[in-house]
């Protein structure tokens, strides 16, 4: 696996962590 595609990877995972984190804070202000 070259240097890019695990730079790719990573930012990839790094997109999903931050959508999910907003779609906590999300639900949470809705929950109250």
């Amino acid at each position: 696996m070259n240097d890019l595609n695990v730079k790719n990877q990573f930012n990839l995972s790094c997109v999903f962590a931050k959508r999910e984190n907003k779609l906590q804070h999300i639900v949470g202000a809705y929950n109250g």
